[in-house]
C-alpha cells in the first residue's frame, strides 16, 4: 500500500473554515451552502439528497433520496489528494488502479446506499476488480463487505462506480490475468537548456488526473512548453518495453543524455529513461553546435518522434 495521510492537514483546515463559516447559519439554509475546489467539494445535505462533484477529477457522488436520515443537515465531502499517487504494485498480483476517494465525514452511514463513480486508468478486458475502502482504523486496505460496507457496480469503460454504505476512503484495485492493459497518457515537453542546446523530456504516466498535474507541475517549474497535444495509448504489461525513437532529426543537432539524480535512470542507448512511481520520463538535450534553435520543435516532435509499445 503506497503511503498516504489518513488526515491531510490541509482538508482539516478547509473543513474547519467552512464549518466556522456556517456555524450561525440557519438549518434551512445550509443545504444552500456549497464549497467547490478543484480537489474537494462540502456541502450539507438533508433527506432529500443531491450531488457533489470534483469535475476536474471526474469523480461524483448522488445522494438518493432518503438514504440521510431526517433531521438537521448533514455535512458531506469529497476529497482527492492532489499530491498522492497511487501505488503502481500493492502486492505481486494486485495493482491500485485509480487515486483514493475520500468521502466523509468518516463513518457517516446512510438509510440507503449513495452512488460514488470515478475513473480508473484500466483497459477493462483482462482485469478482476476489487472494490476497496481505506478504514481510519487500519492500515491496509480492505475489500468491500457488500452486507456492510457497499459493492462494486461496474467498472466497464474506465470507470468504477461503488455502491456504498457509509464513508471512508475508496479506491478501484484489480489482479492481473498477464495479458491486461493500462490505459497510459504519453506527453512531450521542452525547453531552452543553454545557449546552444535544447532539452526535452518525453513523459509516459497513467491515465488519471493526480499523475497529470504532477507531470504538469514538474514542467511549469521547469518554465517549459507542451510540444503537442497527448496522446492516448494501452500499454500491454509482460508484452515487451515501451520504445521511443527519433528520426530525421534536423541537420546540425547532436543528441546526449542529460542526467539527474532526483529520479533512477536507466540508460537505453543514447537516451535516459528516468523510471518513477506515477510516470515513465525520457530527457534529451539537442546540441545545436552552433546552429539557430528556432526551427520549431513543436513541429519536430509531431513529424519525427515515435511513442510505441513493443511485444516481445
Amino acid at each position: 500500500m503506497a503511503p498516504r495521510n489518513e488526515s491531510p492537514s490541509h482538508l482539516e483546515e478547509v473543513l474547519n473554515e467552512f464549518n466556522k463559516q456556517t456555524l450561525d447559519i440557519c438549518a434551512n439554509e445550509k443545504t444552500d451552502m456549497l464549497l467547490q475546489l478543484p480537489y474537494m467539494a462540502v456541502g450539507f445535505f438533508n433527506n432529500r439528497g443531491g450531488i457533489l462533484a470534483l469535475e476536474k477529477y471526474d469523480v461524483h457522488l448522488y445522494i438518493p433520496h432518503g438514504a440521510i436520515a431526517e433531521g438537521p443537515p448533514q455535512l458531506v465531502y469529497i476529497y482527492v489528494n492532489p499530491d498522492e499517487v497511487d501505488a503502481e504494485k500493492v502486492n505481486d498480483e494486485e495493482e491500485q488502479l485509480s487515486p483514493e476517494v475520500q468521502c466523509g465525514p468518516p463513518g457517516l452511514t446512510f438509510e440507503d446506499s449513495v452512488v460514488l463513480s470515478f475513473p480508473h486508468h484500466a483497459d477493462s478486458s483482462g482485469w478482476d476488480f476489487t472494490a476497496k475502502m481505506s478504514p481510519a482504523s487500519s492500515e491496509s486496505w480492505q475489500a468491500l463487505d457488500s452486507s456492510t460496507d457497499g459493492q462494486l457496480v461496474s467498472a466497464e469503460g474506465g470507470r468504477a462506480i461503488f455502491l456504498v454504505n457509509h464513508f471512508t476512503g475508496f479506491a478501484l484495485f484489480g489482479t492481473s490475468s498477464g495479458s491486461n492493459g493500462i490505459c497510459v497518457r504519453v506527453g512531450a515537453f521542452g525547453n531552452i537548456f543553454d545557449l546552444r542546446s535544447y532539452a526535452f523530456r518525453v513523459y509516459m504516466w497513467k491515465d488519471d488526473k493526480v499523475s497529470e498535474e504532477r507531470v504538469e507541475d514538474l514542467e511549469r517549474k521547469q518554465r517549459s512548453e507542451m510540444l503537442d497535444t497527448y496522446k492516448n495509448m494501452t500499454f500491454v504489461k509482460d508484452r515487451g518495453h515501451m520504445h521511443v525513437e527519433m528520426t530525421e532529426t534536423v541537420e546540425g543537432l547532436k543528441v546526449r543524455p542529460q542526467t539527474t539524480q532526483e529520479t533512477q535512470a536507466v540508460v537505453k542507448g543514447d537516451l535516459e529513461i528516468q523510471v518513477q512511481n506515477e510516470y515513465l520520463a525520457m530527457e534529451a538535450v539537442y546540441g545545436s553546435r552552433g546552429k539557430a534553435l528556432g526551427r520549431s520543435m513543436k513541429r519536430m516532435y509531431g513529424r519525427s518522434l515515435r511513442i510505441q509499445s513493443h511485444s516481445m
